[in-house]
């Protein structure tokens, strides 16, 4: 029933803003809950709703959420978003967004456009495409959420994957590989991958892993099952962190 109010919600909302000749971008949940048949929609319970819009229709974006009755959240919103805003009478949020959350150079030269414009209950948006629609939960979940580092699982974002498989999309696990190349981001990838692979039974072609991420992986299973490891774990954790704090002190005062 609450999935059901906030894709009115959304609808409501999306129909005003296209009134206006934007055609928002829906990412993570909020594409997902524009799509699920209703047999499925109570799936898992959607949050808020995610809108992307290019820069230059932001600001007329908020003029229609004003006009409709949102009030802006004195919430900071973090540099890929332009605010949050509210109406008392609604079950969710909406999140307005110039690029999705993550890293700036993933989205830089216009990576929204990996999209496709469909109509969906009467009014247009944007989908990404399945490759895309994966690396946005990818580096949401592992780098924008911080799990990469805490070791921390939550199967929200890949009970999405399976869904959009599901749904009868194809995902080119290639292209994500290509988005997520090197570094903490190809680790984040990895990791992702294989839990994907077990604890949502996905399976990804090209396979999954690494040595550093199956590492990871087991970290994972050891903090849920070993308080003692835990206690270690934050232990270093704080370590590593103080150590790059006075790493950077010193460099800073000798520059």
């Amino acid at each position: 029933m609450r999935n059901r109010r906030l894709r009115q919600q959304a609808i409501e909302t999306i129909g005003a803003l296209n009134e206006a000749g934007i055609e928002p971008l829906l990412i993570k949940g909020s594409a997902l809950l524009m799509i699920l048949p209703e047999r499925r929609l109570g799936t898992r319970m959607i949050s808020d709703l995610d809108l992307v819009v290019d820069k230059g229709a932001v600001e007329a974006c908020v003029a229609r959420l004003l006009g409709i009755g949102y009030q802006p959240l004195a919430d900071d919103p973090g540099a890929h978003a332009r605010g949050k805003f509210y109406r008392p009478s609604d079950v969710g949020s909406v999140d307005l967004h110039w690029r999705p959350p993550g890293p700036a150079h993933l989205f830089a030269a216009n990576e929204t456009l990996h999209s496709v414009s469909v109509e969906v209950q009467g009014v247009r948006l944007k989908l990404p495409t399945p490759a895309e629609w994966v690396t946005h939960l990818i580096v949401h979940d592992m780098i924008q959420d911080r799990r990469l580092r805490t070791g921390d699982v939550s199967l929200r974002r890949l009970l999405d994957c399976r869904e959009i498989l599901r749904l009868g999309y194809d995902i080119d696990w290639g292209a994500i590989r290509d988005r997520l190349p090197s570094g903490r981001l190809a680790l984040a990838r990895n990791l992702f991958f294989l839990n994907l692979q077990r604890f949502a039974g996905v399976k990804v072609d090209g396979g999954a892993g690494g040595l550093l991420a199956r590492l990871l992986y087991s970290r994972q299973i050891a903090l849920r099952r070993n308080a003692t490891y835990r206690s270690l774990d934050s232990f270093g954790l704080s370590m590593l962190g103080g150590s790059w704090k006075f790493l950077k002190l010193s460099r800073a005062e000798r520059q």
